[in-house]
């Protein structure tokens, strides 16, 4: 159509006026209707097919969470993040301290709520793990503080105390500070410089770049729920105090709740389990959360917030065990990612995860992960491929590493979703059975739905029987055909018989007994033919599995069929998103439990539809546990258990002999042998089995002469081992004689006896060991004889070269004497030569600036000042000319004393230096002399007394030498003797001309 051809909407300016008024009104109202119904649309996200058009922060899109990170820089999600928050690593740089709801970075939405599929490292290795990259120890109510210093990685990091090892590589995609490791590492190899933080996260000094590659290996603590139920509860008072630490607040609100939650529970592990299916119960997973509180994050999760994520979910675990004493701390780090290829994990942004470490005593830290995994699962299967990190053709199938996250669990398989919200794969618990999603219908009591709607299945012949209630006494009798044939198909049809979890020896099973979708009362139920009891009007009836290979339940239906009751719906438990494995292994109190499939291996054919037989091969192999250290005559606890399921009343044997039973926790206490070597302890019942084979090392002990010749009374050293270890605490026995116990270093240090032989005894762990130093009289002879072969080396000597003995000794004392000496003699001379060379170098420095400034202020002339510098400058070459020819004749002076022998001349050549001097000072016109210093007195007897200068010179240095830097005056004595001749000379000549003059006046 033309323009002319089409209609204008308006014909005038008036109706123009008015439709824009109309226009902004409708916005108005537009704007009001979205602002308060996105708030009530958010519990929808991820969760209705209504997310899926209405756009949700923080659901499956690819827009980043922004408002709720409570102050830190984590990965948002999206191009949006990956460009501008990808550098801020979250969980792969983690500080001493994290907000719950922030990040551990530093601005912007938390790491944990992060969509972003970015590859941040790979992992290659036999089996997946959690990636552990930082703990907290001290929870302030907002967040988390890690308390301490890092220290510098030393191997081991953690003993190795378990024989299952786990060796892996990593190359990191992305910068880190972090290092992820499994719990517990053992050894990490890498080039850069590492760190260990008191929780044993492994981090670099520096910050690592992309591609940086290293290995670890970790030793994994046990996990088997028999044994963590069998381990005490007392922990070491640094570890309870430290992991038990909560704000008075938080204590006094959370108190009440875990009292509640944990009533019952006879053991550390129950109460962690309890808590653990507490907050997967009646807590959703969602990453749509409001602004975290200020203060009370635990609290207002546990009391008042229906949803969160893996940050609450592990930070209320926390803290209703702390209320509950129970050690535990905060953990960050990774999920164990996706699998990639053979052996290979990738672990990308969106995999951040928070988790809890539970504390057991003789096991140490283990993991519990409170969050829901197959919620947590399907919104990373929603996310993957929405990011900037997504390669083409990453939509494809969603393949998460499977990993328990706590104790007794199995792996959470599969659970990805489409893009419009519906399941693409199957989310099955340990059985193989679906499980519902969120949107699911609850079942109530009488197996209907809790919202009372209708719901229906689909028997075996293919009739509809959902919504059909059960039938009146007087209706029961149906005159319709078709109805009676429907009825008697359901009586000819056979016997179904399920079990509503894997059969293991010794576990309590619910055994469901249908005929189609029928429910069969009174029907008799026998374990290998030992009668367990009828089925009630469910069909339901309970028994434990026998310790044998296979388990043969064999089923007779009553002979009046009318007597089963015909269900609209199978009595189903209350239904979680999580899979019934990884929440209870054991109904609760008044809870149906919907019946599971289990392998069959074989099946007899029925009898006249009312006898059937279904036969199951059974696990025989038991796990046996020692909690303890085993060592010989030490006190252990063994726990035995087949697939979890604690092996109760078990005979228990050590080298075979019975010495215990277990109790009905599968476990019990027996001492190992006294003797080293190995020792074998299996515990048995039935059919079922374990055995553990242990090594009980020998103790050894060391002795040691600290002195060459183990002579009495000389030291001796002892060290104390057990498998290379030092052994503290050991009494040590010399002769019989207890002398004392080995230090924290396995050593002691005693001394020798007079005797020929010395029997060191060391007893530890039930064992003694004992030593011996053999031949100290021996040894005695040896010292005699050197020193009588010595003594006639001398003899001989003095024979043959008519040298005395005592000439000898005393020459060489007299060498080692003046060797003394003469080195401590230079040490005081060199130190006294350098204070008094830096004062004349002070000195002349302050002379030389005052002549420089004077010859600039015009009143010295510049050839006074350069007749200066050249008289200086001659006498510094005068000066080190005599030094040099004083050591010269020092060390010519002590070599001639040397060969002469002349061991006392040094006193009396002293005597003849002071002789000297004070013969200089009777020449000297000054009253006092001994007021003045040598330099004065020198310059006084050349200016005024006439002495001669040089000589005056060598009797100042020779003086300051010996009175000052105790030099021996035997050094200076032909020196010292000619410059006094010289002075008396010129003393002689100025007497002989003195009286020449006053004859000479006298005959005037």
């Amino acid at each position: 159509m033309s323009d002319r051809q089409q209609t204008p909407l308006v014909d005038s300016g008036r109706s123009r006026q008015w439709g824009s008024v109309a226009l902004t009104g409708l916005l108005i109202m537009a704007v009001v209707l979205a602002t308060g119904l996105t708030p009530a649309l958010g519990s929808l996200a991820s969760d209705t097919p209504a997310s899926s058009v209405v756009p949700v922060p923080g659901g499956g899109g690819s827009e980043p969470l922004q408002g709720s990170g409570g102050g830190g820089a984590g990965n948002g999600t999206g191009d949006g993040a990956a460009a501008g928050g990808g550098s801020q690593l979250g969980a792969l740089s983690p500080g001493q301290e994290t907000s719950v709801g922030g990040s551990l970075a530093s601005e912007n939405a938390s790491a944990f709520q992060s969509q972003n599929d970015e590859v941040h490292f790979v992992v290659n290795a036999d089996r997946p793990a959690y990636w552990r990259t930082n703990a907290y120890d001290r929870y302030t109510g907002s967040g988390w503080q890690q308390t301490g210093t890092p220290s510098a990685y030393s191997a081991p990091i953690h003993p190795e105390r378990s024989d299952r090892q786990l060796t892996y590589s990593v190359q990191l995609k992305t910068a880190a500070t972090a290092l992820p490791t499994a719990w517990r590492p053992h050894r990490v190899r890498s080039g850069a410089s590492l760190q260990v933080t008191p929780t044993r996260a492994v981090h670099a000094a520096e910050t690592l770049p992309a591609g940086t590659t290293y290995t670890a290996r970790s030793s994994r603590p046990p996990r088997d729920p028999a044994v963590l139920k069998a381990t005490g509860g007392s922990a070491s008072g640094d570890v309870a105090e430290k992991y038990t630490q909560l704000p008075p607040a938080e204590r006094e609100a959370l108190t009440p709740a875990v009292e509640t939650i944990t009533a019952g529970a006879t053991s550390r592990y129950a109460a962690a389990k309890r808590v653990e299916a507490w907050l997967e119960t009646n807590k959703n997973y969602s990453l749509s959360v409001s602004e975290p509180p200020a203060d009370g994050v635990a609290s207002q999760f546990v009391h008042d917030m229906e949803a969160g994520y893996c940050e609450y979910f592990a930070t209320s675990m926390t803290a209703l065990l702390r209320a509950h004493d129970i050690p535990a701390r905060y953990v960050v780090g990774y999920a164990p990612g996706e699998q990639s290829g053979p052996n290979q994990y990738t672990v990308r942004a969106l995999h951040a995860h928070a988790w809890v470490e539970v504390y057991f005593a003789d096991v140490g830290w283990v993991r519990f992960d409170p969050t829901p995994a197959s919620e947590r699962q399907a919104q990373e299967a929603q996310s993957i491929g929405t990011g900037s990190g997504s390669a083409a053709g990453s939509q494809g199938e969603y393949t998460p590493a499977g990993v328990p996250g706590s104790p007794g669990e199995t792996p959470p398989t599969n659970n990805q979703q489409s893009p419009n919200g519906t399941q693409s794969g199957s989310a099955t618990g340990g059985s193989g059975q679906p499980q519902p999603g969120p949107s699911d219908t609850t079942a109530g009591p009488a197996g209907a739905p809790s919202d009372g709607s209708p719901t229906s299945s689909t028997g075996q012949n293919g009739s509809a029987s959902g919504g059909e209630s059960s039938s009146s006494e007087g209706s029961s009798q149906s005159e319709d055909p078709t109805q009676n044939d429907s009825e008697n198909s359901v009586e000819r049809s056979p016997l179904n018989v399920t079990l509503n979890r894997d059969p293991v020896p010794g576990s309590t099973v619910l055994v469901t007994v249908t005929r189609q979708d029928t429910a069969v009362s009174g029907a008799r139920v026998a374990f290998n033919g030992e009668p367990i009891g009828v089925t009630n009007e469910t069909g339901n009836v309970t028994g434990t599995v026998p310790y044998t290979a296979t388990l043969n339940i064999s089923v007779t239906a009553p002979a009046d069929s009318a007597t089963a009751q015909r269900t609209s719906h199978l009595a189903t438990p209350q239904q979680s998103y999580r899979p019934l494995t990884l929440r209870s292994a054991q109904p609760e109190r008044g809870e149906r439990i919907a019946p599971r499939s289990s392998t069959q291996t074989h099946a007899q054919p029925p009898d006249s539809g009312n006898n059937t037989t279904k036969s199951y091969s059974l696990a025989t192999n038991a796990s046996v546990s020692i909690l303890g250290r085993t060592v010989t005559g030490n006190t252990v606890r063994v726990v035995a258990a087949v697939d979890n399921v604690s092996l109760r009343n078990a005979s228990v044997s050590l080298d075979g002999e019975a010495v215990a039973r277990t109790n009905n926790s599968g476990m019990t206490t027996l001492t190992l042998p006294s003797a080293p070597g190995n020792a074998t302890i299996r515990v048995e019942r039935g059919e079922v089995a374990g055995t553990r084979s242990v090594r009980l090392p020998e103790l050894t002990v060391n002795a040691s002469s600290v002195a060459p010749l183990a002579l009495p009374f000389t030291r001796v050293e002892v060290t104390a081992t057990l498998n290379g270890s030092a052994v503290p605490g050991a009494p040590v026995r010399l002769n019989g004689n207890e002398v004392g116990v080995t230090g924290p270093d396995g050593t002691l240090t005693t001394r020798l006896p007079l005797a020929d032989a010395a029997a060191l005894e060391v007893r530890k762990f039930e064992q003694t060991t004992t030593t011996s130093i053999q031949g100290i009289y021996q040894n005695i002879a040896i010292a005699v004889g050197a020193v009588v072969l010595v003594v006639g080396v001398l003899g001989y000597t003095k024979r043959r070269s008519g040298v005395r003995a005592r000439g000898v000794l005393a020459r060489l004392t007299a060498f080692l004497v003046e060797a003394v000496r003469w080195l401590s003699n230079t040490l005081v001379y060199v130190a006294t030569t350098m204070a008094g060379w830096v004062a004349r170098s002070i000195r002349t420095l302050h002379a030389a600036l005052r002549a420089v400034l004077a010859t600039l202020r015009g009143k010295l002339s510049p050839k006074v000042l350069a007749t200066r510098l050249a008289r200086w400058l001659q006498r510094v070459r005068q000066r080190l000319t005599s030094q040099t020819s004083s050591i010269a004749d020092d060390i010519t002076n002590r070599a001639r004393a040397v060969q002469r022998g002349d061991a006392v001349g040094s006193q009396s050549d002293y005597r003849t230096f002071r002789e000297a001097w004070e013969t200089l000072l009777t020449h000297v016109s000054i009253r006092r002399p001994y007021n003045y210093t040598p330099g004065e007195l020198a310059a006084h007897a050349v200016s005024r007394d006439g002495l001669p200068a040089d000589a005056v010179a060598t009797l100042r240095n020779e003086f300051r030498a010996v009175e000052y830097g105790h030099r021996e005056p035997s050094a200076r004595l032909e020196r010292v003797e000619t410059a006094s001749q010289a002075i008396e000379a010129a003393v002689r000549d100025e007497a002989g001309q003195a009286e020449d003059s006053s004859e000479t006046g006298g005959a005037d």
